[in-house]
This record gives structure tokens, sequence and C-alpha cells, in this order.
């Protein structure tokens, strides 16, 4: 799931993105937030919300977006950020932090849509290229092409990849929405690349290399129509 922040201390401003975002996603799955102050944006983060993409007003009342988007989505967060502001001397001040388009209010709909849709281009590439875990000693970045299938064991996942296991402390639904439409939840215990995958059978998915990753009964269904679908499209 696309999961969207929008931090403007006007709420008419916010409530006006939202109604476009919800246009503009009226089909597909997406998570969008809100928040009028940036007290109320860092106490979610710390409360463990994540952004794919953030929409910052520059001028928070006496706190600045700028500094706002370095503590909250530095670039290992992998958050595409926009900023938004009335005053035109922050042009250059927004090349202080990474982001990835920069509109001045009044706000319109169509440039809002442009940059929507680079800071889409540009996360769905960052999730076809590398997948951030916490390990135990680290943050550790690997390669999503690398991944053959995730595995939940109790509070932590195993990332399987072509030459190594990693244990990492997450959860298993929270990775999947970090990762590309080749990847398919067929259990609650596992997610499967499409991209290993050698064949389908009954109540198993069996990769390249004979790894037998299974599928549930509740699942079964979706899975098949998932794995024709990916197949179709590659072929």
């Amino acid at each position: 799931m696309l999961r969207i922040v929008i931090c403007d201390d006007n709420a008419e401003i916010t409530g006006c993105l939202q109604g476009w975002l919800h246009e503009r996603f009226s089909r597909e799955s997406v998570e969008i937030s809100t928040f009028t102050s940036a007290k109320d944006l860092e106490d979610a983060v710390g409360q463990g919300l994540r952004a794919d993409i953030a929409i910052l007003d520059i001028l928070l009342g006496k706190d600045n977006g700028i500094l706002l988007a370095k503590q909250l989505f530095p670039s290992a967060a992998q958050t595409q950020v926009i900023f938004i502001t009335g005053y035109v001397e922050y042009c250059s001040a927004v090349y202080e932090t990474e982001h990835i388009y920069f509109l001045l209010k009044p706000l319109q709909e169509q440039a809002f849509q442009q940059a929507m849709e680079k800071a889409l281009e540009a996360w769905r590439e960052v999730g076809k290229k590398d997948l951030l875990v916490q390990t135990k000693k680290a943050i550790q970045r690997i390669p999503v092409s690398s991944i053959r299938y995730l595995e939940s064991v109790g509070r932590k996942v195993r990332v399987h990849c072509q030459d190594e296991v990693v244990e990492c402390y997450a959860m298993l639904s929270t990775l999947a929405d970090r990762l590309p439409g080749s990847f398919l939840s067929c259990h609650k215990s596992f997610l499967v690349n499409l991209d290993y995958v050698k064949r389908m059978e009954s109540n198993q998915f069996v990769l390249m290399g004979n790894e037998e990753i299974p599928i549930s009964q509740a699942r079964k269904a979706e899975a098949k129509r998932r794995f024709l679908d990916y197949v179709s499209r590659r072929f």
C-alpha cells in the first residue's frame, strides 16, 4: 500500500490536497495521513508512521518544513518529499535536503499531479532496487532483485536471498508494503518473489533451486490469479 503524508498548517490546503489525492487514487490502495502541525507529525512518526511520499509546507507556524524533512525523512528512509510554500525566497533553501519537487502556492491541481507522478516514479524505482531492514547489529540494504522469499518467524523475518539469509526485526506485512508487485503474500508466514518461481502446484510454489513455499487454502485463488497474470505479462 502507498502511504502519503500531508503536513500544512492551513487545514483548507490539507483538505484540498487530500481531495485531489482521493480522486487520483480512486481505484488504488492508498493511505493518506494529514497533519496541521510539525509536532503532530513528529509524534506520529515517533509512534511508527511511515511515509512513501511526504507533502510538506515549508513554514509550519514557528517550525521549518525543510528541517523537519531532514529529521523525519532522511535519505535512508526512501521517502519522496514534495515541498510547498507561498514564499518564492525558499526556492534555493529546499536544496538543503533531498526532495522530489517544489510547488509554489496558490497550488494548481495540474502542477500538483505532475509532482505526484514524479514522486511515484521515483518511489517505484527505489522499491525495485533495495530493501532497507534493521538487523541485530545494523541497518542493512538488501537488493530487491536478490530476494527469493521472506519468512516470518516469531517477531523476526528471515529474508532469503540468492547468497545469504538476513534476519531482521520487522513485520512481514510491513516489508510487503515496501516491495514491488512481483512479491506475493501466499501464506501468513511467507512472501514469495514470483521472479524465482519455477512452477505453482496445488498447495505450494516451487522455486528455482527447488525450495517449496506453502500456499494457504485461504489465499490459493488469489495466488493463482496473481501468478497467471504475472506469467502472461512476462511471456
